[in-house]
């Protein structure tokens, strides 16, 4: 009888854990690692913006959000001092599928494509299925940025309404 009462509580702390699931709280920052001499911090994302000093190769981080500057992903990030400051992505290693919140909202970005025969993907990498080709010049609405397979990719939104993935590098930043 004990045993028989043991499974029935048993199975209604499984349902009641599937009816009323923990809350997840999502980490919205990750760690990065600098990769390269010399990487310069920077006040803001953009090359144009003033430097705040450098960045030790091998150097960890934590990365705290992204922007997208004329067709290049950047890091807002903090240094075990404390110290705010940007970097570009290229020199900031993260580990893929981190949770990174990206500053602009997403009515205010535009974006538009620079080249011909540009892919529309499924997912941020050169395996992702091909859902289409951009027109040259096509105006898109940003919706995100991630690496995946050593690129920068741009999470787009059509006029139509079609949503996918292009490469950074052919999506310039309005």
């Amino acid at each position: 009888m004990m045993k028989k009462l043991g499974r029935i509580l048993a199975a209604l702390c499984c349902l009641l854990g599937l009816t009323f699931p923990m809350e997840r709280k999502v980490e919205a920052s990750a760690a990065g690692t600098i990769i390269g001499t010399e990487v310069r911090m920077r006040k803001g994302a953009g090359t144009d913006t003033e430097i705040l000093g450098y960045f030790e190769n091998g150097e960890k981080v934590e990365v705290l959000k992204s922007n997208v500057n004329e067709g290049r992903k950047w890091y807002e990030v903090s240094r075990k001092d404390g110290t705010l400051g940007w970097v570009a992505g290229e020199y900031c290693r993260v580990p893929e599928g981190s949770l990174i919140p990206s500053v602009a909202r997403l009515e205010d970005r535009k974006g538009r494509i620079t080249g011909t025969e540009v892919r529309m993907r499924s997912d941020p990498n050169q395996n992702g299925d091909v859902l289409d080709y951009f027109t040259k010049g096509e105006i898109v609405t940003i919706l995100d940025a991630a690496d995946g397979g050593g690129l920068h990719w741009t999470k787009v939104q059509r006029e139509n309404g079609d949503i996918g993935w292009v490469a950074s590098a052919y999506c310039e930043e309005l």
